[in-house]
């Protein structure tokens, strides 16, 4: 069971931006899940469906609580389309999410913005490592990566993907099998898009994703290399 959700950190839920919603102005997290789901979805040959969440239930006791794990967005997407009706066919199913779970003292904090893609089972060939592939690669192009075992929440099988970064590893999301529930039958990966957008641009501090300075800002609109102030100041080189 999840501990209910701190007042201040659903109000910063609520209020603060969702830097994937282009409707909420540009941000470089917006080119980044483009790259991903149009590069995916053209690698599987699957239709897409894109479904975003706060991540959040509410409890029987009334509270509102983060969602027991990454595979709520996936039952979400399923109940949405059973209620429009007819013959569909899940395809890949992708589930923006905002909320992650912090045990600090017992309370539940958030962080950072989540995708999560999930594609059915079908046929005997295994679609997780070319789900896995093509999503890492669709996001850090030519990167190495690894998969090593893990546990997550009504997941079988789970292995945290991690990305080289220099001589380190750096941990990008995880990956593994629907477990049970109305949704078994699925594969899915969930990648941290901050962590992927650190890598991506090279960022010295992950908190420049979410700076109000005017001179981060301009350079966190699109998926160019970060350039510090000295190379901002320098003269553009010129053809001679």
């Amino acid at each position: 069971m999840t501990s209910p959700i701190r007042s201040d950190c659903l109000q910063h839920l609520l209020v603060s931006r969702d830097l994937t919603d282009r409707r909420q102005g540009e941000h470089a997290l917006q080119p980044l899940s483009r790259n991903i789901l149009q590069q995916t979805a053209s690698t599987l040959e699957l239709p897409l469906r894109v479904v975003r969440s706060l991540g959040l239930r509410r409890a029987d006791d009334g509270s509102l609580r983060l969602k027991p794990s990454p595979a709520s967005g996936l039952e979400e997407a399923l109940f949405l389309m059973e209620e429009e009706g007819g013959e569909q066919e899940p395809g890949l199913l992708a589930c923006f999410d905002r909320a992650q779970s912090l045990e600090q003292d017992g309370v539940v904090g958030l962080r950072t913005h989540r995708l999560a893609l999930w594609c059915p089972e079908k046929g005997p060939e295994d679609p997780l490592p070319l789900l896995v592939g093509s999503a890492l690669r669709a996001a850090l192009p030519g990167c190495c990566y690894r998969l090593v075992p893990d546990r997550q929440p009504d997941l079988a099988r789970v292995f945290r993907m991690d990305v080289r970064d220099g001589g380190d590893w750096m941990a990008v999301g995880f990956c593994g099998r629907e477990a049970g529930g109305n949704a078994a039958g699925f594969v899915g990966v969930v990648l941290d898009l901050e962590a992927l957008l650190v890598q991506r641009k090279g960022l010295p501090e992950h908190a420049l994703i979410y700076s109000s300075d005017v001179s981060v800002q301009a350079q966190m609109v699109d998926l160019e290399p970060w350039k510090t102030l000295e190379e901002l100041a320098l003269p553009s080189a010129t053809a001679e």
